[in-house]
């Protein structure tokens, strides 16, 4: 089944945030604070942060986001279907009856949604 995924906008900060609360923003919080990001960032030599680094350490939170949400889906698992609902304009049913491959890459492609990391990042600030 193909799928289009629309930008994330304001109104979906309700369902986004019950999905952190049920994650937990500790935890969320841990994705960007890991010993894979530490190393990575030890390895760079002075001030050059360059593209590839960027990408690796985009990529190691990107990933433990992905992990984390797995490992908390069934706690969170009807906000993240209603998630994917409103993002690609599907029924709830219709994303629940998705094949499990286009499940996941409609899943993964929301976590990478830029958008989505930046609203991360700002909720996490405010709690610096």
């Amino acid at each position: 089944m193909e799928y289009t995924l629309r930008k994330p906008k304001a109104t979906d900060i309700f369902v986004v945030s019950k999905i952190i609360k049920g994650i937990g923003l500790k935890n969320i919080k841990n994705c960007f604070n890991s010993d894979e990001i530490n190393l990575i960032m030890k390895s760079v030599s002075g001030d050059k942060v360059t593209d590839d680094v960027l990408y690796k350490i985009g990529a190691n939170i990107m990933l433990s986001i992905g992990d984390l949400i797995l490992e908390k889906l069934d706690i969170v698992k009807d906000d993240v279907i209603k998630l994917m609902s409103n993002l690609s304009g599907l029924k709830t049913k219709d994303v629940e009856d998705l094949p499990l491959v286009t499940f996941t890459e409609m899943f993964m492609d929301i976590i990478k949604e830029p958008d989505f990391l930046d609203f991360i990042k700002v909720v996490l600030k405010s709690f610096n």
